[in-house]
């Protein structure tokens, strides 16, 4: 693992439709089968604030303030991850957890769950933290209220996300919250394309869907049993661990998954062959 200090990552991503904030809770609060997610520790999981009906509360919270008539295309809501890459936890390319790891995931979730409270009040309608995948994390759920004149109130995502200088802002109130734990910011200005929250969960699907094809076991179970875990988890892990990998490079990763998936397909069929020799 490299030697310089481990990064604070934040990510957020406009959530446009009810249908969206709905299939967001079901990830969040595993109501859906998560193949990226290790189902034996998906009880380390906890709702930090709120719970899992995230669209009522918005509902009731739009209604609180007067605010009925949702422009097309408007943004009901934003959600964040929050997160950090490996080397915070890791002490090597292995994978082994530094001795102080629990300590560290700890004091890291207080210092977010304290940043997102200060930063968005009451706004912030939900927060969970994922244990059950291959990096902490943490998802926040946040609804852009801010007043209007004459008393009003209406949802304005761009306060928070509008243009450049904004998100840059957003980055540097999260690390400057992060820094006391060795958490260096990411770096400004990189000129390449994001990996979205979306894009993460596409390339699942792809993975997903290519093994389905190629009929080597039930999607549902993965996860759980399933034989490419690895290469699910590995995909995912770039997507946390590299802010600044270009698309290009995503290509790449859901290529070389594929390449495992009939690799192992290949293996599979040898082996069933070389039984049925044997029982015969």
């Amino acid at each position: 693992m490299a030697a310089e200090s481990p990064y604070a990552i934040l990510r957020v991503e406009k959530v446009k439709s009810y249908a969206a904030l709905a299939a967001m809770a079901n990830h969040w609060f595993r109501l859906n089968p998560t193949p990226n997610a290790d189902s034996r520790r998906s009880h380390l999981n906890k709702t930090l604030i709120g719970d899992n009906n995230i669209v009522s509360k918005i509902k009731s919270k739009l209604h609180a303030h007067g605010i009925k008539k949702l422009r097309k295309n408007g943004v009901l809501a934003l959600e964040f991850v929050l997160t950090f890459s490996p080397e915070f936890v890791f002490q090597n390319d292995k994978r082994q957890y530094r001795s102080d790891a629990k300590e560290r995931v700890n004091q890291w979730a207080k210092n977010s769950l304290n940043w997102a409270k200060n930063e968005y009040g009451a706004n912030l309608i939900s927060a969970v933290i994922h244990l059950d995948e291959s990096t902490p994390h943490i998802h926040l759920c946040v609804v852009p209220i801010k007043p209007k004149k004459g008393g009003k109130y209406g949802l304005c995502a761009r306060d928070i996300t509008g243009g450049k200088e904004k998100l840059q802002k957003l980055q540097d109130s999260y690390h400057n919250e992060m820094k006391n734990l060795g958490l260096q910011r990411g770096k400004k200005r990189v000129r390449c394309q994001h990996q979205t929250i979306q894009d993460y969960h596409n390339g699942i699907q792809i993975a997903l869907r290519q093994i389905k094809a190629e009929g080597l076991t039930h999607v549902d179970t993965i996860g759980k049993v399933n034989p490419f875990i690895d290469a699910i988890q590995k995909l995912k892990g770039h997507y946390e661990n590299n802010t600044e990998m270009t698309r290009q490079k995503t290509s790449s990763l859901i290529k070389q998954l594929i390449k495992v998936i009939r690799e192992m397909a290949v293996k599979l069929n040898s082996e069933k062959i070389n039984n049925r020799v044997r029982r015969n």
